[in-house]
């Protein structure tokens, strides 16, 4: 914001010194550098909070050949950073239908405010991996241990 603003300013220093057209691209050039090169050095810094691509390496190597889904619904760049499918589990009988089947360890997406929507892993909840945050909501990774005869 501050440099866009530096090169607003810029730009109008120049048009009231009545400048030429060469030299009034040359600051509109610097000004959209200016703008560019904050965007570039600002992105990486909201990576953390917009991205799903931490949770998607923690899948990657938490997971790796276990079966996983995510509750109620997937988003590709869970798929995309973890480097795998992810099954899709729409609703709460699906989810319990998907976790009757899986083998064991099973692992599970699921975001905070749809926990205990979730079956139990056997007599206890299921056990947080990993919790990632990204923008305003709050996911977890869950583990299934027990065989699903004993639900």
């Amino acid at each position: 914001g501050l440099l866009a603003l530096l090169g607003a300013l810029m730009l109008a220093w120049q048009l009231r010194r009545g400048a030429s057209a060469a030299r009034l691209a040359i600051a509109l050039s610097l000004a959209f550098g200016l703008v560019e090169a904050a965007l570039f050095g600002m992105l990486p810094r909201l990576d953390s909070l917009k991205s799903g691509r931490a949770m998607g390496e923690t899948i990657r190597r938490e997971a790796s050949g276990a079966p996983i889904a995510m509750f109620p619904r997937t988003w590709d760049t869970y798929v995309y950073y973890s480097g795998r499918p992810i099954a899709d589990m729409g609703e709460e009988s699906a989810a319990k239908a998907w976790l009757e089947t899986a083998e064991r360890p099973a692992f599970v997406l699921a975001y905070e405010k749809d926990l205990d929507r979730l079956p139990r892993d056997g007599a206890a909840p299921p056990r947080i991996v990993a919790t990632s945050d990204v923008g305003h909501r709050r996911l977890h990774l869950l583990r299934f241990d027990a065989p699903p005869e004993t639900r």
